[in-house]
């Protein structure tokens, strides 16, 4: 019944694109109407900013950056001196603005952290006049603070403490956590922007995960740092157990990795399997993933005493403190091959293509595989896994955003497993895997039309429109 609710939703959701299809008409080529980008840059006080530097721009999102003369011209390049503060400088005119298109201004000055501003929307580009208006630069704090074991641990030493902090507004949020620096007895330092909320999370390889909130302040221009004082790590549940092939001989040189999500963030433990194929991760509370992974030496080759990758389903626990945990019995699986090619329209395979398969025991991508000149790709999966099939293309200067499809060969043979497809991203999720799946041939659709979304392109292909 799911399966053909699911197909009815698909055939649905096709024709209602056709019809939009139909109606709409073409929209004019819209163009920028600002000759000028201009603004002022000022502290976190309001104090005016006179040494600083702005870079602009404006490119497609989901494309490459310049690739017209227009846009190169674009790029301004400005720094103030006795101005107050203030930029301004021309820019060609008129620009077209393209689907997906974002118009951005960066400044940077010396002791402050860089500022953004950025229109996404291609309506608030057609409408912006060119005033980015108050820009203000954050300065940077020096944070100091200490790390200390639990109470229970007594006099024994934290084992490669880590810390980060992310700023608590989701908007915000940088692209990778800020980490912190340790010196001796727990002790840590870290540059962060003033006046803002943070999320931090500190945890050892010998002590559970703490998260925090904390708050930093304005720069004070008589210190210029901030210490947080001292946080102390939980007393956490340690995972053991044992790796084992199909036939039940120990593995050893396995390494088995624990993954923890937690405040946005994943935190990570490993431990290598010793001869009788035994191992002790490093003690953590709450939900935990427990995986095998590929334990590689210097030389590139597998090292594990079966001298091949060894696949078997990952494990779901929850750490409570108090509670021990049953030891893991991890036995080498049934498996399954998800196999198949990508290919552009005429038959080339392009370059920089990677493909990635993700479990629904971890959010978080496995490392891609950057496909072969042939194009093909092959995944080993366990029995029973719900697993989604990523693909991934940046593409270079010459080529615009693709979006991929299923030939209609392997979309008729898989079309039971396929679940969905999700617009703008190529990601293809399978029910529990109980086959091989494949070949799947992949498409990639050079041009996209300007009024069809990657979803409505699948929908046609699976139509055979």
């Amino acid at each position: 019944m799911k399966s053909i609710s699911l197909l009815l939703s698909v055939v649905l959701a096709a024709c209602t694109s056709a019809l939009f299809a139909q109606t709409e008409k073409p929209a004019d080529e819209v163009f920028t109407k600002f000759e000028t980008l201009r603004g002022e840059v000022v502290d976190s006080h309001g104090n005016k900013i006179e040494k600083f530097s702005v870079v602009a721009v404006m490119y497609a999102s989901t494309g490459t950056t310049r690739k017209d003369k227009a846009q190169s011209k674009f790029d301004g390049k400005w720094e103030a001196k006795d101005i107050e503060g203030k930029f301004s400088f021309d820019v060609e005119q008129p620009i077209a603005i393209k689907p997906h298109a974002q118009v951005e201004c960066i400044v940077f000055a010396n002791g402050y952290l860089p500022a953004h501003k950025t229109l996404l929307k291609k309506s608030a580009i057609a409408e912006f006049d060119g005033n980015f208006g108050t820009i203000i630069l954050k300065r940077e704090v020096n944070v100091t603070g200490r790390l200390v074991m639990p109470a229970s641990a007594g006099d024994e030493k934290l084992l490669e403490p880590s810390i980060s902090f992310t700023l608590a507004t989701k908007s915000h949020a940088p692209a990778n956590p800020l980490q912190g620096e340790f010196s001796g007895d727990g002790n840590f330092e870290v540059t962060l922007p003033e006046d803002c909320q943070l999320k931090m999370i500190a945890y050892s390889q010998n002590a559970a995960a703490i998260s925090k909130t904390i708050n930093i302040h304005k720069f004070d221009p008589d210190s210029g740092s901030q210490n947080l004082g001292e946080f102390q790590l939980r007393e956490g549940v340690t995972v053991s157990g044992v790796v084992l092939t199909r036939n039940g001989a120990p593995v050893e040189n396995q390494l088995v990795n624990l993954s923890q999500h937690l405040e946005g963030q994943y935190i990570h433990a490993s431990a290598i399997t010793d001869a009788l194929g035994e191992f002790d991760l490093a003690p953590r509370l709450g939900e935990v993933v427990v995986r095998l992974n590929e334990q590689v030496g210097q030389d590139g080759e597998v090292t594990n005493s079966i001298g091949r990758k060894l696949i078997a389903r990952p494990v779901e626990l929850t750490l409570r403190q108090g509670e021990p945990a049953k030891p893991i019995e991890f036995r080498e699986a049934e498996t399954f091959l998800i196999t198949g090619s990508v290919a552009l329209e005429d038959g080339r395979v392009p370059d920089n293509v990677h493909i990635a398969i993700s479990d629904n025991l971890d959010s978080s991508r496995h490392q891609p595989k950057l496909v072969g000149e042939d194009g093909k790709f092959a995944f080993a999966v366990p029995r029973g896994l719900k697993v989604a099939l990523i693909i991934m293309y940046n593409g270079d200067d010459e080529k615009s955003f693709f979006v991929s499809s299923l030939s209609g060969d392997s979309l008729n043979q898989n079309r039971d497993v396929l679940e969905k497809y999700e617009d703008d991203v190529q990601i293809f999720n399978f029910k529990p895997i109980e086959k091989n799946i494949g070949p799947l041939e992949f498409v990639l659709l050079e041009h996209l039309p300007e009024h069809t979304t990657a979803t409505e392109e699948v929908f046609n292909w699976i139509l055979g429109d």
